[in-house]
């Protein structure tokens, strides 16, 4: 269950409660209706792939691939570069 933040009255509540629950608290000062807060969230990139030395390497790899494919492909390559500046007209 996530951990939301209610305000009001200069007073700030975090509550862990269901994604469900749509009745706000209660402010203990003025017994009204407290506001949600949207608090930004802090994301961590683990595992393969988010490094940018692996991201580069994985581009230069795909590069390649694709290049030994149209090589043995031409046909191929002429109908994408066709597809390709066909969409370029069309912006």
């Amino acid at each position: 269950m996530p951990i939301y933040q209610f305000t009001c009255c200069d007073v700030v509540v975090e509550e862990l409660r269901k994604m469900g629950d749509i009745i706000p608290p209660r402010c203990p000062k003025c017994d009204a209706k407290m506001e949600k807060v949207i608090t930004p969230v802090t994301t961590i990139l683990k595992g393969q792939g988010w490094n940018h030395g692996q991201v580069e390497k994985l581009r230069k790899r795909s590069e390649s691939q694709g290049k030994k494919f149209f090589r043995r492909h031409p046909d191929k390559q002429k109908m994408v570069s066709e597809t390709i500046s066909k969409l370029r007209k069309e912006e």
